[in-house]
């Protein structure tokens, strides 16, 4: 899933709506949160994999001059960023899934 509309957290979010996974992200952010977070610069994308093809991507990537940053891992469906609970997808696809129609709901 590439980055280009709303970075990094909606990508990935983007991506646990389709299956109602979630994920478990881990990382200690060496630049600004809301460019690491919501940065659409080009080239950056996010790619789940097993732990068998993990060892694969990194051995390519590094071959080929490309670096990567392992996030976490998928979960089934609870949502954690650095160990901070996020809830689960469901509640979050909830939201995204009618935000639209409330907003217009509540129109004047």
């Amino acid at each position: 899933h590439d980055l280009s509309e709303g970075g990094l957290i909606v990508a990935l979010f983007e991506s646990a709506f389709s299956n109602n996974l979630g994920f478990e992200i881990n990382v200690d952010v060496n630049t600004r949160n809301d460019a690491f977070w919501f940065g659409e610069a080009q080239s950056r994308v996010v790619v789940s994999c097993s732990n068998k093809q993990l060892d694969e991507l990194k051995h390519k990537a590094a071959s080929s001059g490309i670096d990567i940053c392992v996030l976490g891992k998928v979960t089934n469906g609870d949502i954690s960023i650095n160990k901070e609970s996020w809830n689960d997808v469901k509640d979050w696809k909830y939201l995204y899934d009618t935000s639209i129609e409330k907003k217009l709901a509540n129109k004047n």
